[in-house]
Parts: C-alpha cells; sequence; structure tokens
C-alpha cells in the first residue's frame, strides 16, 4: 500500500505528492482528462477510450501516457461528475481519492495539483491553482500574455493534447516553469526572446502571490 500525502499550499489549492510516476497517473488520469483533453473535456469516458484515442494519436501509436505526464491539475468540479455516478467503472484508486475529497465537496472553490517523487513541476502546477483560485493573479497573468498569441506556441500546446479552453493557462505555467520546460527545436530563436522576458514577468507575479498567501498545511494521507 502506497502514502499520497496531502497538503494545503495556500487556501483552497491541494497538493497530492505521489510517490511515484505511475501511480499518480493511474490514479487521475480521467479526472485530469475530464478537465483539458482536446478530445473529453467535458465528456464521460471509460479507460479503454481515453487510451484507444491516446494510441491513434500518438506518433509511435503507443501508450505512453503513464511514463510521461510529470504533473497535474483541475478544479473540484470535475469530481461532482464521480461523486453523482456518471463516470462508471470506478476504480479503487479513483474511490480513494474521492472519499478523502469527499468532505470537501460542498464547501466551495477548491482546485488539485499532484507532483511526484522530488521533481521540479511543482511550481508549474502551483500556477495553474493560483491561476483559478486568485482573480487578482489571473488578471495580472492575462495582461503579460496580451499580445503573445505565437502560432509555434499554440501548436506546441495542441500537439501535447491540450484542449483549447487551457492554452492561456498552460502558456503561463510553462513560462513560470521556465523556457527550458519546451522543447527549444519547436520554436525560433525570436520566439525564445520573447518566451524569456514573458517568463520573467510572470514569475515576479508568481513569487508576490505565493509568498503571501502559501501555508502548507498537512491535511491527511491517501492510502492506496
Amino acid at each position: 500500500m502506497k502514502k499520497i500525502k496531502v497538503v494545503e499550499i495556500v487556501k483552497g489549492l491541494f497538493h497530492l505528492k505521489f510517490p511515484n510516476q505511475y501511480l499518480m497517473n493511474s490514479t487521475l488520469v480521467r479526472m485530469q482528462e475530464y478537465y483539458e483533453s482536446p478530445k473529453f473535456k467535458g465528456k464521460i469516458f471509460t479507460l479503454e477510450e481515453f487510451m484507444d484515442w491516446y494510441v491513434d494519436h500518438d506518433v509511435f501509436k503507443r501508450f505512453d501516457y503513464f511514463t510521461e505526464v510529470r504533473g497535474m491539475n483541475f478544479p473540484f468540479c470535475v469530481l461532482d461528475k464521480f461523486y453523482n455516478g456518471s463516470f462508471e467503472c470506478i476504480s479503487n484508486k479513483e474511490k480513494k481519492v474521492l472519499n478523502f475529497f469527499r468532505k470537501w465537496n460542498t464547501k466551495g472553490k477548491y482546485y488539485i495539483i499532484s507532483t511526484f517523487g522530488g521533481r521540479s513541476e511543482l511550481k508549474h502546477e502551483l500556477a495553474h491553482g493560483l491561476y483559478y483560485l486568485v482573480t487578482e493573479y489571473k488578471k495580472e497573468v492575462l495582461d503579460v500574455l496580451r499580445g503573445l498569441e505565437i502560432p509555434s506556441l499554440r501548436r506546441f500546446l495542441k500537439e501535447n493534447n491540450y484542449s483549447r479552453y487551457v492554452y492561456k493557462d498552460e502558456a503561463h505555467a510553462y513560462m513560470i516553469e521556465g523556457v527550458t520546460s519546451i522543447y527549444k527545436e519547436d520554436f525560433t530563436s525570436k520566439d525564445l526572446k520573447r518566451f524569456k522576458k514573458t517568463s520573467s514577468k510572470l514569475r515576479k507575479i508568481y513569487n508576490k502571490y505565493i509568498n503571501t498567501l502559501k501555508i502548507d498545511r498537512s491535511v491527511g494521507i491517501i492510502k492506496i
């Protein structure tokens, strides 16, 4: 049995610390993809349906999702479709997560992020949480992103299977994680220069809010 530590990093933002990548991705895949998949966002689907679609759209026709995804993030409202029975064949792993968060489900606006091991993607996922939860943060981020409509950036996000509805959120999270998190061969030197300048501005905003709001409160452990 594995233990997943749950920490409330800022009010309403819960971080699930998984011991390994496979456990994280195999547990949260349907919750994550219901939120941001270009195919399944807002739709009810089985794991098999997702796997079939993923393989069809993979360059090498393989299912490597469980070893590729580095972090996850989604709002609590995603869980509603699991609680109300819309999703069938709930796995034991999914049940453990759902049971843990049931007590918070009707109490307000919350967000879940997850990472594994000691990975550096935490900043990327925290950025998503702040973007969703903190209105002032989102406004400042969008002010910086205005005018950054670079075709190659949209292509990068599309090729990495993000729904167009989360493009701005994802673009900002990648910039905060750092330009090195984006595959450099996909962009021109001019693109990267613009990204670097944008990244610097967004990191200042991120640091201002995370340093002010951070509480790091342990709220329990999920045993899977």
